[in-house]
């Protein structure tokens, strides 16, 4: 995806979009606690075809100390700042529904601090089968793009799915790598810049 081409995706209406996804809070506290700055939570968008494994996902990342906002139907919508917020519909509030497990009530299984009624969009992933061969520069930086929702533009990230990937550490870590790109650091460009040094180059 090209982050310098963002496009527009989900049913849109009013400033509202509902897209089809899996909405979860990430503590970094949880997965990453030495980003270097006091860590903040990050709303997460998880989107992907059907059978992808998102629900199996938000309910792995559950179990590791983050939080469920809404299983397939979140509602985003712009809030008095600007800032798109995430809800679940009153009736889908708690439960999670997972292939071979039925539906699931998050809050009986987790408790309350497993649930989240509301927060801030920050970043999408968007899972996607594994290709056999990818371009060179994604291997460096990630396949990171822009996707609009309800007229905000929204980081995203496209990430492979295969058999046997830890996909719960693969998000925590996009979502702890994301922060740092976001307080100015990345680790592409310093590789880059490192690399430039060293053959006395100017670095970017």
């Amino acid at each position: 995806m090209n982050p310098s081409k963002p496009h527009e995706s989900g049913a849109q209406a009013g400033g509202s979009a509902y897209p089809h996804g899996v909405f979860i809070v990430l503590d970094p506290r949880q997965s990453s606690p030495h980003t270097g700055e006091t860590p903040h939570s990050l709303g997460v968008l998880i989107t992907g075809e059907a059978g992808m494994g998102k629900s199996e996902l938000a309910l792995d990342l559950v179990s590791r100390g983050h939080a469920l906002v809404a299983d397939d139907a979140p509602c985003l919508r712009l809030d008095p700042d600007g800032a798109l917020l995430g809800t679940c519909p009153a009736p889908l509030q708690d439960f999670l529904e997972v292939r071979g497990l039925g539906i699931l009530n998050i809050r009986k299984l987790f408790g309350p601090a497993a649930l989240r009624e509301a927060h801030p969009l920050d970043l999408i992933i968007h899972l996607t089968a594994m290709a056999a061969s990818e371009p060179p520069e994604q291997r460096l930086t990630g396949d990171w793009g822009v996707r609009i929702l309800a007229g905000r533009p929204i980081p995203t990230l496209n990430l492979p799915v295969r058999q046997g990937r830890n996909l719960a550490l693969l998000v925590e870590t996009a979502a702890a790598h994301h922060l740092l790109i976001t307080r100015g650091y990345n680790a592409a460009v310093d590789l880059s810049n490192r690399l430039a040094h060293q053959l006395g180059k100017e670095p970017q």
